[in-house]
């Protein structure tokens, strides 16, 4: 039985008891949407509850780090947050915020957080270096020029 056949089955006799079936319930509505309309009220909370376990292994699989050669999983960078990253720059943090706004300093946007990898931090201030010391004009003249 194929999965538009399951969907006018269960239009017809009720909810479908398997999760094999809810799976190919959700196979043919990602096929064809309009199906949607054919779906019982009581079947719905548990398409919405494959749907949502399906968008949590997703961004599980996004989220953990890839594995690296000889089985072992790369230990994530800790990230800092706008206060910490501006007191390793001895900047305010203000414009560290402003920094990252206007992508002249790396950063992970995390929804509305803003994070920093200390790695990074410390490969920018390399590159702003002048005669061995980061400086302030070297900053503000990459901010003025976009």
């Amino acid at each position: 039985m194929t999965g538009d056949e399951k969907l006018v089955a269960h239009r017809q006799t009720g909810p479908l008891a398997s999760p094999e079936e809810s799976v190919g319930d959700l196979a043919s509505l990602l096929r064809d949407p309009r199906l949607i309309a054919e779906i019982s009220a009581d079947r719905i909370p548990a398409l919405i509850g494959h749907l949502e376990r399906l968008k949590a292994a997703l961004w599980t699989r996004l989220c953990v780090p890839q594995r690296i050669g000889g089985g072992g999983v790369a230990d994530p960078e800790p990230l800092v947050d706008a206060k910490e990253a501006a007191r390793l720059l001895l900047l305010p943090t203000t414009y560290v915020y402003e920094l990252a706004r206007t992508e002249k300093i790396p950063s992970v946007r995390i929804g509305k957080y803003v994070r920093f990898a200390v790695s990074d931090l410390r490969d920018w201030i390399a590159r702003h270096r002048d005669g061995g010391h980061a400086t302030m004009a070297a900053v503000r003249q990459q901010t003025r020029r976009t």
